[in-house]
Order: structure tokens, then sequence, then C-alpha cells
């Protein structure tokens, strides 16, 4: 019998061992999970991490980064091809102190990964719902709840609304700011741009900062969650040998993604339609960010072909962007002038260098399908294998449009396809239709829609003094968000508390107890409707 050096395994078993291996690196996670074990061999493979360490780190590169964190050396080892013959790779092992719980479950005693609960969380049929429904029998309780990070004591908040940002503050964040998961419990924060003006406004002045903050660990359920200690350090980082006096020419309104195998974020235009729109590319390279003293340094990234000759995308801002494998896909947003766009670019990184500044080529995609009608400031996000989820948006209308539109509707891009599609929702209910809102994906099957404005609400005569004095039901309560679940096809309400700071907490306490007394001597419920009532009384009022 011919037998092979490798612990005396004959070649005829380790071919059919290989064999083996590629037919299972054909199936899915689910088809893996349910398979039988009517081959012994077949039973074998299935049981060996290697497996499934490369069917998650093939399908989607960056999804294990996204699930386990930039900082893990698994999530950011080479990518293994499925063209090596040998199915006997080893299981790769890393210190999990930056991994915390949302991949805890993925690891064993031991601090190594299990790889097939990584896959298991990378299938929407598979993977556990991250918020499930509170039942009703919950006295009432949300399960979700915002509490604030840093304390805004030092005057942040204290100026007259047209006046500009004190610059004494920790921590400033205005129009279009971006916040990055950079890995473990550390954050990269743009601080985007500033109105002058006491509502909105057209004139958007930029604010420079970028921040690293180091999130606190409060894993402990009992510890108390207002206000925990937040770590914040302003960066500098650098003008690109003068060609970034500023950094990027405008984060208000541009299209940016992190990219966690490459260690860099990248921007695309930006800016306000009415003084300047940008069609910039830039990046911003972070290194040492496992470490105690990270850095990040701006770079230019050139383009061949101009924008005459439509290898450029045109400048536009309120886009959205996202990094798939070793693309940056941007879609829609606003030209020069105010006319929107529904166009698709793809910018290619696989010539991306850290050692000197890149020159990328973008060009446009025809995607097949129905894609989502023109659009500004529209919310985007990917959950994993390449599915970018589009809601939202408008053409910044102050009225309803007079004819049907898809602005409520939830779009997909399949960019490996190049194929655009839209999920109908199995119920009626669905979210109120907002520009400018936050869609997260919560884990791989479920996405988080919060926030957003409302300008359709203004009507025909747009801003004026009567709008003005309503300007608070422009914008939708982030105590109020909606949960789309991508199996079930289904829009549902949220509630989420908020956790006041210990001032205005006790002042509620002091209410409360008044409040009670006044019921016991007059028999009626508490209501109102003062200036403050919102910011006291935001628990969710439907359960």
């Amino acid at each position: 019998m011919l037998t092979s050096s490798a612990g005396g395994m004959s070649l005829l078993d380790e071919l059919i061992a290989c064999v083996h291996y590629r037919i299972l690196l054909c199936m899915d996670e689910g088809a893996l999970s349910s398979m039988g074990s009517c081959s012994h061999s077949l039973h074998q493979i299935a049981r060996s991490q290697a497996l499934w360490q490369r069917l998650a780190m093939c399908r989607d590169r960056l999804a294990a980064a996204r699930f386990l964190g930039s900082f893990s050396p698994d999530a950011r080892r080479p990518v293994v091809t499925t063209e090596g013959p040998s199915p006997y790779l080893p299981c790769s092992r890393f210190v999990p102190s930056s991994m915390h719980s949302g991949a805890s479950g993925a690891l064993n005693g031991e601090g190594t990964i299990d790889w097939r609960d990584v896959c298991r969380h990378l299938n929407k049929c598979m993977a556990e719902r991250p918020w499930e429904e509170v039942p009703e029998a919950s006295n009432g309780r949300s399960a979700a709840l915002w509490t604030d990070l840093t304390d805004d004591g030092n005057g942040a908040d204290d100026g007259a609304p047209n006046e500009p940002p004190p610059t004494g503050a920790t921590l400033l964040g205005s129009q279009s700011p971006h916040v990055f998961w950079i890995g473990g419990d550390r954050l990269l924060g743009l601080a985007g741009g500033y109105s002058p003006d006491v509502v909105g406004g057209s004139a958007i002045h930029p604010l420079r900062e970028i921040y690293l903050m180091d999130l606190p660990d409060i894993s402990d359920s009992h510890a108390t969650l207002t206000r925990p200690d937040l770590s914040v350090k302003k960066l500098d980082c650098g003008t690109a040998n003068g060609r970034l006096p500023h950094g990027h020419p405008s984060v208000n309104g541009c299209a940016c993604d992190f990219d966690a195998l490459r260690s860099t974020i990248f921007f695309f235009g930006g800016g306000t339609p009415h003084a300047e729109v940008y069609h910039a590319t830039s990046a911003l390279r972070l290194e040492g960010w496992d470490g105690a003293n990270p850095t990040a340094q701006w770079q230019v990234v050139s383009s061949p072909g101009s924008i005459e000759s439509d290898e450029i995308p045109l400048a536009r801002q309120g886009v959205k962007g996202t990094v798939y494998c070793d693309e940056f896909v941007i879609f829609g947003g606003r030209l020069q002038g105010g006319r929107c766009t529904n166009d698709v670019w793809s910018l290619n990184l696989e010539g991306d260098s850290f050692s000197s500044p890149p020159t990328l080529p973008w060009r446009r995609l025809d995607c097949d399908g129905q894609a989502p009608s023109p659009r500004v400031w529209h919310s985007a996000c990917q959950a994993v294998h390449g599915q970018w989820f589009i809601y939202g948006g408008s053409t910044w209308q102050f009225e309803e449009p007079a004819e049907p539109h898809d602005f409520r509707s939830l779009f997909v891009l399949h960019i490996a396809e190049r194929r655009w599609s839209s999920l109908a929702a199995a119920s009626p209910t669905r979210p109120p239709w907002a520009v400018a809102a936050c869609l997260l994906p919560l884990g791989c099957c479920q996405l988080l829609l919060l926030g957003g404005t409302l300008p359709h609400k203004l009507g025909a005569t747009g801003l004026n003094a009567h709008s003005l004095r309503h300007w608070r039901s422009w914008y939708n309560r982030l105590d109020e968000p909606w949960v789309f679940d991508l199996r079930s096809g289904e829009w549902t309400p949220r509630g989420a508390a908020v956790a006041l700071p210990s001032d205005v907490r006790d002042a509620v306490a002091v209410a409360e107890r008044r409040e009670q007394c006044r019921r016991r001597t007059s028999g009626r419920g508490v209501g109102g409707e003062g200036r403050n009532s919102r910011r006291f009384w935001c628990e969710d009022p439907k359960k």
C-alpha cells in the first residue's frame, strides 16, 4: 500500500480526504451543520476547526474581522484560498483580552477560537438574534438603555446655538460625525461639521478633530451605567506632506468605511450642496492600535482618468460607502447644484500600499435588478457576505411626493453579484420615512434603525418662523428605534430607556415624590406638555 510521510496515512486516504474537503467547502454553514455521519471521513473533516476557519475567511475576508475585531491575529491573517491541497491547517490562537461580549461564545476556556461557532454567527439562518423582543409581561422594562459615555459638564452645551463650539470641550461632534469600531474597546471618531445657524442651515463649518476613544468596561451587569468613564484622546493625523492640510476636505456628508485588514479608513466626497462639494479620495492609516500608543496619518489617494471621461465619480455629498473584500463601493448622493443620483462606483483597493500614496482606479458598476431611486442622506450598512442595505433618504424635498416612492423600501446591493434586490416587508408595520437616520447591523440577522430627520414634514414653504417653532416634530426619537428581522422580513418598533445624569436623576426623583403626593390628594395622573417632559419621561409608551 502506498503511504505518505504524514502520520502513515495512505495516499489514497489523503486523496479521499482532500476530495471530501473540497466538497465541504462548497457547502454553506447550514448544510455543514446538518450533515449526517454517513461517511466517517466526512464526519471527521467536519469536526476540524481548520475547515470552519477556512470557510469563515474565504467567503468574506472582512466578516471574521468584523466579528472577532481587527486586533485578532486570526482575523488579520492572510486569506486562505481553496487551492491549498491539505485539509489539515493548524487552528490559530490569540489572546482574547481584546474580544468581549459580542464574540465571547466563539471562545472556549483556553482562548482558542471555535470557528464553527463563528460560522454559525455569520449565517443569518442560524445566528442568535441579538435583540429579542421583550415579552409583554416584562413590567414595562425596556431591553435597551441609552447612557452618556462622557460628561458634558465642561461647557460644551452652554453656548448659544449660533456661537462656535467651545475649544475646551472634551469631545466635539455635530452634523455628520463618524464613529468606527477599530477593535476591542477602542473607537475612532471624526467630529463632522458645525452649523452656525440656530436650526440646521446650508453653511457647514468643518470640525477637524479626530479622537481615539477607549470604552469603559461595563461587562459587570451590576455596574452603574450612567456616565461611565470614557477615555478620549485627540489625535494629530498630519497633513499628508501638505496635500491635506486639514485632513479629508470635508467629513460632512462623505462616504467612508473602515477596512480592518488594511487598518485604513477610506473617504470619498463630502461638502455642502450650496457651497463646495468634493470628489477627493483620501485614506486615514492606523498603526499600533492594539497597543498603548496608536497613531493615524492622512494619505492622499490618486486615481487615473478624469471626471469628464467618466473614470472618476462626480463630486457629491450625502453619499454612503462600504468596504467589501478589495473594493470601496459608494452609492448615491447629491451633486453640486442639488441634483441627486443613484449610481454605484467601486474603488479597486488591490494595489493599496502603506509605503507610498497609492494610485487606485475608480470604475462605475452596472448592477442588475431595480436600483433605488436617486437620493441623498440615505441610511446604509453592511451585515456580512457583501450584502449592503440601503433605506430611506430623499431628494431633500419639503413635501411628500405626489407620486409613489421607494424611500420606505429596504434595498440590498449584493456586491459580489453586482445585483440589486429589495426586501418586501412581511407586515404593513414600517418605520416612518426618515432622512439621515442611522442603520446598523445587529449581528447578521437583524438591522437597527434609529433617529433621522423628516424634512418632508415642513411643507412647501420650507423653513419659516412657524415651522421653526415646531422643529422637534422634524426628528424621530432616539428612544423609539426599529428593528428589521432578516429572517421573518418584519419591522418591529422597540423601546430604549434613557439613563439620566445624576443631577437630572435626582430632580426626577424629587418630581416623582411630589407627584405621588399630588396624586394621593387629587387622584390625577402624571401629565402635561411641559418643555422638559420628553427629557424626563422617556420610557417606551407602548409597554
